[in-house]
């Protein structure tokens, strides 16, 4: 797996990665969500199954692919 990279350096298409909120109101916390091309660079959306996503409101700093899927 790679590491934690910068938040800068994330692809902004809709991928689907691992998101790192480190001031979160409980603690820290690693999301899975994704950039839309269409919204600013510093906006992230948290991955919902039912809805597409909805709008972190808390700072984003890092950034990780998500892992391979378990093989059968």
């Amino acid at each position: 797996m790679s590491d934690w990279q910068p938040i800068k350096t994330a692809p902004h298409d809709r991928s689907y990665l691992l998101l790192y909120i480190p001031d979160s109101a409980q603690e820290p916390q690693v999301v899975i969500g994704y950039g839309n091309p269409d919204d600013g660079p510093d906006d992230w959306l948290q991955s919902d199954n039912n809805s597409g996503g909805f709008l972190i409101d808390m700072p984003v700093t890092h950034w990780m692919p998500l892992p391979a899927p378990p093989s059968a």
